[in-house]
């Protein structure tokens, strides 16, 4: 008894094509403007450009692992984005941004 051929949908060719796509979209996407780069992102400011390390910050502050944290992110020419959260010590005496000084030591 023969069987009917089913069409090929998708050649073997085509699926690499789309696959190797796919991967490329994927990468894009998690670079720290990947947003921007597929125009998907209706987020403004720093901590949308960089959500994960505003999520970091903010999560430290948060549960008072430190009173404040300032980081400061570029990304090739652009003007850098300062992040910010918390104040200079606990129990407040105002908040930290980009020229609030730290002293900053090693302990190794």
């Amino acid at each position: 008894m023969l069987q009917p051929e089913l069409p090929t949908l998708i050649d073997r060719r085509t699926l690499m094509h789309r696959s190797a796509l796919l991967g490329a979209g994927a990468m894009l996407a998690g670079l720290p403007l990947g947003d921007a780069a597929f125009a998907q992102s209706a987020r403004s400011g720093a901590a949308g450009r960089w959500p994960q390390v505003s999520r970091f910050i903010q999560g430290y502050v948060t549960e008072r692992k430190v009173a404040g944290m300032v980081a400061t992110m570029g990304y090739g020419a652009a003007e850098p984005d300062t992040l910010a959260a918390g104040e200079r010590m606990f129990g407040g005496s105002g908040g930290v941004g980009p020229d609030t000084l730290y002293r900053i030591y090693s302990m190794t």
